[in-house]
């Protein structure tokens, strides 16, 4: 049993990741902060237990105990990326496992030829560099325009929020606030750097 949980598993990460975008910025436009970890194996259950109307089932490995592992590591409303599952993901573009290495890849064709809404360009270093995240704020423009999201406003609101809670919840507010801040870097860096080589 898992208090306040969602589990999502599936054979495919890519969706996986773009489906768990869509969920983190909807739940955030709700008000309602996530935090979670992906991480890379294959969950399998034993059935311990079976009622009528009840089935008990046990994780068989650490995958699950792993992924809440990793979540507890960090603040904020986040998607954590296990270093394993990350550098698999970047496997074709391994520079983009470091803050420098994607920074300075707009010069090699082979990264710059990666569209801005693939899901690859969202996998980041955290600040500490100890493990990976992925940045779902940064979304594709007709589909903030869509849900009406406005990243300023969305930061002031935590500001907010922040500022009327105890150290220990608004250290959540300030985590996910940094967070936002991040995917506006990346983002506007990104779309700078890929419009100016479209232009030349």
């Amino acid at each position: 049993m898992f208090s306040d949980s969602l589990l999502f598993y599936g054979n495919d990460i890519g969706n996986a990741l773009e489906q768990l975008h869509s969920v983190y910025v909807k739940l955030l436009h709700q008000g309602l902060l996530l935090r979670g970890a992906v991480v890379k194996g294959k969950l399998q259950f034993e059935p311990r237990l079976t009622l009528e109307n009840y089935e008990k089932r046990l994780p068989q490995d650490d995958t699950l105990a792993r992924a809440m592992g990793l979540e507890s590591t960090k603040k904020g409303a986040r998607l954590l990326i296990e270093n394993e599952l990350a550098a698999e993901l970047l496997d074709q573009h391994p520079e983009w496992l470091t803050q420098e290495g994607y920074v300075m890849s707009f010069s090699n064709m082979h990264y710059a030829n990666v569209p801005d809404s693939s899901v690859l360009r969202r996998i980041s270093p955290t600040p500490e560099q100890d493990t990976y995240e992925y940045l779902y704020f940064w979304i594709d423009p007709g589909l903030k325009a869509y849900l009406g999201l406005d990243r300023e406003v969305r930061v002031r609101d935590l500001e907010v929020l922040k500022s009327m809670t105890s150290e220990s919840i608004s250290a959540h507010y300030k985590e996910t606030i940094e967070l936002l801040k991040r995917c506006k870097t990346r983002q506007k860096v990104t779309e700078e750097r890929l419009n100016c080589r479209s232009s030349v």
